[in-house]
């Protein structure tokens, strides 16, 4: 009965999402006297949708029998934080389309046409977004919209930028469920996930740059999530975050290194699924054939705002270039070779940490002589979040938006680390999250240096205090 009126809620929340998101442009479009349709879009959505946030909050409250302090803050946050996040979609119209976006469309408009969008580089990512984008084109089209005199690929943009508030809200929940089954309690898990969601700069920069991390950060919560609960949901999260960016692949590293069966063959089930739908049955396998042929020449980030292994060894070499102004371009065979030798560092330190990390699992269930359910789930978090830490420092493309995907990272040591070691996860806090980016040699490279510390931190052999704080609500009372 419980599970039928969770089902019957989400139905109900889905519901008024389509409501507040088709709405806008069937009025917009329908008044002959609109002089700016898309402009009226999004003010509409933006008031939908705070009339909705502000309805679901007044129902929560009318349901409290007690009202605490806590049960209040407990709603007036999550609405507040929601709320506050309508905000970039509010503006879009008087701001332009950033480059991130007009790669995407392009893309999809080439798609659409039957053409290759991996021709000049533009876009680098598997097809699955940009097609996603040609689909929403072509159900736009289908429908009366396309006699009108309007730019249809302004309304899938609208409909992106939607998805995008959806996208963040979503983040949002799954972050607070997340810290939730950390064992972190409630207040602080919302005070904690508020904070990340609200002094957050790469987020920003994903909604006001229109990108797309946003999918791969849910599709990396989702696993977390369900990775306890459902091993096929796990599978179908990883396989479609990997399908627009491959960042939840490396999910699988540790999964298949621990032997979950289960998780790995719904994955690749998932990954052979969506591949199916994308190329009509396997029987058009052009888009990915020209992706996997781009894929090879993978583009590089090798200026200051790089905040990656690779970022780091160029900027150094280009500093001291750009003061002697020298061409360093001789020196790439030994940039190279820098690279090849910080990568295997990385994984070293980061393998180094799984071996130790199972080792101290092995000799706890000896102790325990049985399974311990949260001795197996902390182990699983931990190897997930190192993997999630060794992606953004190995990455050959990083910039600031991706550094939301270290918002799990900061959750987990919230839960692990607690209030007797406040000072180290506000130390990295502040380096990956509030702070802007600097194009100025060394000072661009703080994200970096946070992630770094955020996992060093973290003692891999700790998976019995962990375990404990799942079990007692965590130490964040």
């Amino acid at each position: 009965m419980k599970k039928l009126v969770q089902v019957s809620s989400i139905s109900g929340y889905l519901a008024l999402v389509f409501f507040a998101i088709v709405i806008p442009p069937l009025i917009a479009f329908s008044s002959s006297t609109c002089q700016k349709p898309f402009e009226l879009c999004y003010k509409l959505f933006s008031f939908l949708a705070s009339l909705i946030i502000v309805g679901i909050a007044l129902v929560k409250f009318k349901k409290i029998n007690q009202r605490s302090l806590e049960e209040i803050v407990s709603i007036l946050l999550p609405c507040l934080v929601s709320i506050y996040f309508i905000y970039p979609i509010a503006i879009t119209p008087f701001i332009h389309k950033f480059w991130d976006y007009i790669c995407l469309e392009t893309s999809a408009r080439i798609i659409v046409q039957g053409g290759n969008p991996y021709v000049g580089g533009c876009w680098v990512y598997p097809p699955l977004l940009a097609q996603m984008l040609g689909w929403c084109y072509k159900i736009i089209y289908a429908t009366r919209l396309k006699h009108q005199n309007i730019d249809l690929w302004e309304l899938v943009f609208y409909f992106y930028q939607c998805g995008q508030f959806i996208q963040v809200v979503l983040a949002y929940f799954l972050s607070y469920f997340f810290a939730k089954s950390l064992g972190i309690k409630k207040l602080s898990a919302l005070i904690i996930c508020s904070v990340l969601f609200v002094l957050n700069y790469p987020l920003f920069t994903n909604l006001f740059a229109n990108q797309h991390n946003l999918w791969i950060l849910n599709s990396i919560l989702l696993a977390l999530f369900f990775i306890s609960l459902s091993p096929e949901l796990t599978g179908l999260a990883i396989a479609f975050g990997a399908h627009i960016k491959l960042y939840p692949i490396i999910l699988l590293a540790p999964l298949t290194l621990i032997k979950k069966w289960r998780v790995i063959i719904s994955t690749i089930l998932a990954l052979v699924l969506i591949l199916l739908i994308q190329t009509k049955a396997g029987k058009d396998w052009e888009l990915w054939k020209n992706f996997l042929i781009s894929f090879l020449s993978f583009p590089k980030c090798t200026n200051f705002t790089c905040d990656s292994l690779f970022g780091i060894i160029h900027g150094f070499f280009l500093f001291f270039a750009s003061i002697f102004r020298k061409d360093i371009a001789f020196l790439n065979p030994l940039l190279n070779g820098l690279e090849k030798l910080a990568i295997l560092a990385v994984l070293a330190w980061i393998g180094f940490r799984f071996s130790l990390r199972e080792k101290t699992y092995r000799k706890l269930r000896q102790q325990n002589q049985d399974t311990n359910p949260e001795l197996e789930k902390a182990r699983i978090y931990a190897h997930l979040i190192d993997s999630i830490g060794f992606a953004l420092l190995v990455s050959p493309l990083v910039l600031v938006h991706q550094y939301i995907l270290a918002i799990p990272i900061l959750i987990f040591a919230s839960a692990n680390l607690g209030l007797r070691d406040l000072w180290k996860i506000l130390l990295c806090f502040f380096l990956i999250f509030p702070l802007p980016t600097y194009e100025l040699f060394p000072f661009s490279y703080h994200r970096f240096f946070g992630i770094i510390l955020l996992i060093f931190f973290l003692p891999p052999e700790n998976l019995k205090n962990q375990s404990q704080n799942h079990q007692s609500h965590s130490s964040l009372k």
